[in-house]
């Protein structure tokens, strides 16, 4: 008997230390209690080396029904959940590559060559070159009158976040290269320099959006 209550104690002891610490005081009438709730809760998460505690927490979001309450987990979230999320979740915009192309001078218009790398783009990340010949995306060729309109035509229409597969002919080979688009409106201007911080505000907004679409899931069922 006695080992079956030890049993049980650890069982409920175990539960109860996967509970997040004072979300209740998120509550709290008094702002400096709600602070260190935040704090203590964001500790919590940090502590443990998987994401199950930013996943657990989420679930406690999605079932608060307390105003004051799932809008402070919406900032803690902001700080532990959004890290695991950022590359997975749906993003709003047209996507980007990162490279300034050749005009012409590719007869017979076979596809697209790579004039200039941009720093910090998908391209980059990707190893592509100057002097790439683009020839497909995603086994669809680009080849024809107008080879640099329709890769910009299929690469606007696809979400950032989506990823690609070029098929790329470098010093006579052809290589197969993946990439993951980033959001178009991040680039600053016409020379197409990205401004990393408006990358993280972008997916942050995503981010937000896709919160506020799941608690609206989860009531509705």
């Amino acid at each position: 008997m006695r080992f079956l209550y030890f049993v049980i104690f650890s069982l409920l002891a175990s539960a109860s230390a996967e509970e997040p610490p004072k979300l209740e005081k998120l509550r709290s009438d008094s702002f400096e209690e709600r602070e260190k709730a935040a704090e203590a809760i964001i500790d919590w998460v940090r502590a443990d080396q998987s994401k199950d505690r930013a996943e657990l927490l989420f679930q406690k979001y999605l079932m608060s029904k307390e105003p004051e309450e799932f809008h402070r987990l919406t900032k803690i979230l902001l700080k532990v959940h959004f890290e695991h999320k950022k590359d997975i979740i749906p993003q709003q915009g047209s996507g980007f590559i990162g490279i300034n192309m050749v005009q012409n001078g590719v007869p017979p218009n076979r596809g697209v060559r790579i004039r200039l790398v941009l720093p910090d783009t998908p391209a980059e990340r990707a190893g592509l070159k100057p002097d790439d010949l683009i020839l497909a995306i995603d086994e669809i060729g680009i080849a024809g009158p107008n080879p640099t309109g329709r890769l910009q035509a299929i690469v606007s229409n696809q979400a950032p976040g989506s990823k690609i597969l070029l098929s790329v002919e470098r010093e006579e080979q052809i290589i197969e290269v993946p990439i993951v688009l980033m959001n178009h409106l991040a680039v600053e201007d016409k020379a197409g320099r990205v401004d990393l911080g408006a990358v993280e505000r972008l997916l942050r907004e995503d981010y937000l959006r896709w919160l506020r679409d799941q608690r609206l899931k989860h009531q509705r069922n």
